[in-house]
Formats: structure tokens, sequence, C-alpha cells
């Protein structure tokens, strides 16, 4: 069973047989006035029915046909100075012995905003190589704790949590 194609639409242009498009003088000089009249190349490109490299191309080839140089841009602005650009002193200051820098404030200590129900519960500072890391709550909150058992040989949690995690990683498994 054979199958017939369409005949193929006849294209509203010349092509090569490459697959190129002829462009008549009409449609050059058309392109040439809108990109004098400063409109885009994509605007163009939708009028002629190709893409904007293909009016890029033409325009380009048609300026060095006319021994037109490649059009110079004006330079880029300076950009404005931001808020928080670095601050750069205009005048020149001078070392003034007599003046005394203030000392580093000492870090602040957390407090807890929450009750904390089980007294093994240890934050991160607290955690020392003996204590079960099985974590309780939001890392990202102040109530963050660990459990803070005693660990179970070289398990990184107690008995009850070693117990928990190989019961996760069952059901994860199956």
């Amino acid at each position: 069973m054979e199958v017939e194609l369409a005949p193929e639409a006849p294209k509203p242009y010349q092509v090569t047989p490459q697959g190129h498009r002829i462009w008549t003088d009409g449609e050059i000089k058309d392109i040439m006035t809108r990109v004098s009249l400063k409109e885009s190349y994509s605007f163009i490109s939708e009028a002629h029915h190709t893409t904007r490299n293909a009016i890029a191309g033409i325009v380009k080839r048609q300026r060095e046909k006319a021994g037109i140089k490649a059009v110079k841009r004006a330079p880029p602005k300076p950009k404005k100075q931001s808020m928080l650009a670095p601050f750069r002193p205009t005048t020149n200051f001078t070392f003034n012995p007599g003046f005394a820098l203030r000392p580093k404030a000492a870090p602040v200590k957390r407090v807890r905003l929450k009750l904390i129900e089980n007294p093994t519960y240890v934050t991160f500072d607290e955690l020392k190589p003996h204590h079960c890391r099985w974590p309780f709550g939001d890392p990202k909150q102040s109530d963050f704790r660990f459990c803070g058992c005693d660990r179970v040989g070289t398990k990184p949690y107690c008995a009850a949590h070693t117990h928990m995690a190989g019961k996760m990683y069952e059901r994860s498994t199956q």
C-alpha cells in the first residue's frame, strides 16, 4: 500500500538548489528602508517571513557592498553607584593614637524559647561524643535538640533510636 504525499506548496519566493532564498532587489530595498527607519530586525523578519539572522546578514552584506564600515556604538553609560557599594573616603585621614577601639562583644548565648520536655535533650553546643545524635525539631528553630542519651557502641544513636532507624531503613527498601 503506497501513500501519496501531497505536493509541496509553492513558496512565495525563489530558492536555489542548495535551499537558500533568492532575495529580489525590491525586497532588499524594502529591508534597507525599514532599517534606516530604525525598525527592529524582528519586526522586519516577520514582514518578510524569515529570521532575524537572515535580515542581519542582508543588512551586513549591503553595508559592505556600499563600503560602510561597522556602525560604532556609543560607549556604555557609567553605572550608578549603588547604596551597597564600598565606601571610599574622599579625604585623607590621619591616625589618632588616642582613639581606642571597642573590644569585640561576646557571642550571645542562645535562649531556649520553648519548654524542653526531656532533660536528656542537648543542643548542638552541648553535644558530646557519647551523646545520641537523633534530631528533634527543625534545625532552623531555637528549640532544635538532639536526643542526648548514651550511644550504643559505634552507632550514632542510642538503643531506641538505633532500633527506629533500622525499621525506617527496612521500610524504605521494601
